[in-house]
């Protein structure tokens, strides 16, 4: 036991050691090269912007001239072109300016690597204001013209503390950086600080696996040969892998099958417009209390905005519906190894899971909080099977916070150990169910007085009577895309409840009856991403298992399990 919290306290000392280095690269790196690299080569004779275009709109192309221009502003006479300026604002007086851009076509702004104001569309005159308050001193100052047909022209105007009218600078306050690669060194930035997001991104995903996965074997196991480890780490790296392209290619389909069917940028109006109305509680119905998702993606964007590797606001959903396919793959062959399943039977359901994410997109957003309740379920069953019960009622509080059907979860401690003939109630899961239910109901139940909106949709008259007689005989979607997405797996897993472990039938029973009636009665069956929970937690391990796919003693039923690597 004690060598196992050893070698799982080194896990945890190296993620955090990668974690702090990755958040004092973010942090750290703009500081340094500004203050040791760029400001000591601002330039006392060079007065004005060193302007820098470039033969394609995108700043993909070549460079085909430099020039300095004495003052913010300047003209481009070719398209499709590109014009970076860049140089050195000095600022003699603190206080608020306001900064107006105006340009033809696309402009953005950029101070001190904070992106003030991004304007866009071919337009003869774009124009934008920002109000900002500066510190006296040198401001590093980035403009940007991109023009796409005719000639193009840009100019920044200022009004700073104790003047009436826009005017441009020029003259004594801005000044050039002499440093020839000065372009790369903020490329550098420009790539550095999305890599160490990512990098935290996928630290705090390992944590969170780390965390939720059995960590002390009840025994030391048998010594592994050189081919077994390998073979061991060859799967582990195929699932890595794998996870990591279907979760891709689902988010980048879920996003083009949404701009396919409303003729425009889904994303960036339809999903960021229901994020918003959500952050800002203003939707109606029982969506609103999902919470979990939207206000962290709330709290991450606060976070970037104004920083130039802030991305584009619904760029930042498409990431977070990424990391939540990513940790729904991850988290489904963790869960499936633990039940019992061999490795090839773990891929199999992998893949299967994949093909099964892509009719989900029918008549649907990107609905991130839906596709996290799929690793909610998984993560809860993980630690059922373990008796781990204090991280259970942890997890309580989240999953009510995301989605209300993860109540189901609370009957699992109760439902596992159930004992039918003869009839013996299990004193301490039962405590444990009731507990987590309690926890449930306290945090979803308090959240009604705060938000205040009603917990049943009003898209269909009546829920219930309405929603079956839609489901049944008015909607032929229904049918079709139910078996694109199910097939015959929810008949087929009803042959794998002798060969699968115990527990797995009882979440098989707690889960798929309750979930296809209350989805029958409250929801439309075409919208099959509704019912990716049963798929992923329940059909698909128990098909694996009618066909043969369990190679692994079913542990944890009655003992604790092993490691995050010898589960893998």
């Amino acid at each position: 036991m004690a060598a196992g919290w050893g070698r799982t306290l080194k896990w945890w000392a190296l993620l955090a050691g990668v974690m702090a280095l990755l958040t004092a690269l973010y942090l750290f790196a703009w500081p340094l090269i500004w203050g040791q690299v760029l400001l000591p080569r601002v330039s006392e004779q060079r007065q004005g912007l060193e302007v820098v275009t470039n033969d394609r709109e995108d700043g993909q192309g070549r460079d085909t001239r430099s020039a300095l221009v004495p003052q913010s502003a300047f003209d481009l006479d070719r398209s499709p072109a590109m014009q970076l300026a860049l140089g050195v604002w000095r600022v003699e007086q603190a206080g608020f300016y306001d900064l107006r851009l105006e340009c033809d076509d696309y402009g953005s702004l950029s101070l001190d690597r904070r992106r003030l104001i991004d304007l866009h569309g071919t337009s003869d005159f774009n124009h934008g204001q920002a109000r900002v308050h500066l510190e006296a001193g040198p401001h590093l100052l980035k403009l940007q013209l991109h023009n796409r047909q005719g000639r193009g022209w840009l100019r920044l105007l200022v009004k700073g503390p104790g003047q009436e009218e826009y005017r441009p600078l020029a003259g004594q306050d801005l000044a050039a950086i002499d440093l020839g690669n000065q372009r790369a060194w903020l490329n550098l930035l420009a790539r550095l600080e999305p890599a160490c997001l990512w990098g935290l991104g996928l630290g705090c995903l390992a944590l969170f696996l780390l965390w939720a996965v059995p960590t002390a074997p009840p025994a030391a196991p048998p010594a592994a040969n050189p081919r077994q480890r390998a073979w061991g780490a060859a799967f582990v790296a195929a699932v890595v892998l794998f996870s990591v392209v279907a979760s891709w290619h689902t988010t980048f389909h879920q996003v083009e099958w949404g701009n396919w069917a409303a003729g425009h940028d889904h994303l960036a109006q339809e999903d960021w417009q229901f994020h918003r109305a959500i952050v800002e509680n203003r939707y109606q119905d029982h969506r609103s209390y999902r919470v979990l998702t939207d206000y962290a993606i709330a709290g991450v964007y606060a976070l970037l905005r104004g920083l130039e590797s802030d991305p584009a606001p619904a760029r930042l959903l498409y990431w977070g519906r990424y990391f939540t396919d990513l940790l729904m793959f991850l988290m489904a062959a963790v869960f499936y190894r633990r039940l019992g399943l061999n490795r090839p039977a773990t891929i199999l359901g992998l893949g299967v899971l994949a093909f099964a994410m892509f009719p989900t997109a029918y008549r649907s957003g990107l609905n991130i909080a839906t596709f996290l309740d799929v690793s909610v379920f998984m993560l809860a069953g993980v630690l059922v099977l373990d008796k781990r019960w204090l991280a259970l009622i942890f997890l309580m509080p989240l999953a009510a916070l995301n989605k209300e059907t993860s109540i189901l979860i609370t009957a699992f401690p109760a439902a596992v150990a159930l004992q039918w003939w003869p009839l013996k109630l299990p004193a301490r899961e039962l405590k444990v169910s009731a507990l987590a239910l309690g926890v449930w109901l306290l945090v979803y139940g308090g959240m009604h007085p705060i938000l205040g909106h009603p917990v049943f949709n009003t898209y269909i008259d009546a829920p219930g009577t309405d929603f079956i007689h839609f489901n049944f005989f008015k909607d032929p979607d229904g049918y079709r895309q139910l078996f694109k997405t199910l097939g015959v797996l929810p008949f087929l897993a009803l042959f794998g409840l002798k060969r699968a472990p115990v527990a797995l039938g009882r979440f098989f029973l707690v889960v798929a009856p309750a979930w296809f009636v209350v989805h029958t009665i409250l929801a439309w069956w075409a919208e099959t991403r509704l019912y990716m929970v049963p798929m992923a937690f329940v059909f698909i391990p128990l098909c694996l298992f009618a066909v043969g796919g369990g190679g692994l003693p079913a542990t944890g039923q009655n003992g604790s399990a092993g490691s995050l690597r010898q589960q893998l």
